[in-house]
């Protein structure tokens, strides 16, 4: 029985790893299109980070809760 549990949480882990993942590649994608966008000053990057997660993590609108 504890082998099924630990074969849960492994395969949890991983699930929210991969998501993770997943959400740092659309905040990169997007701090990519900003930069493209603004130029490409290095002095801007965090700021284009920063406002690419607000956009990406951002809820989404006109969802009911």
């Amino acid at each position: 029985m504890t082998h099924s549990t630990a074969k849960t949480e492994e395969t949890t882990v991983t699930f929210a790893e991969d998501e993770l993942l997943k959400l740092q590649l659309r905040v990169a994608r997007r701090a990519d299109e900003l930069s493209q966008q603004t130029g490409r000053e290095q002095q801007k990057d965090l700021e284009r980070w920063l406002e690419a997660e607000r956009e990406v993590l951002r809820p989404a609108s006109g969802i009911a809760s």
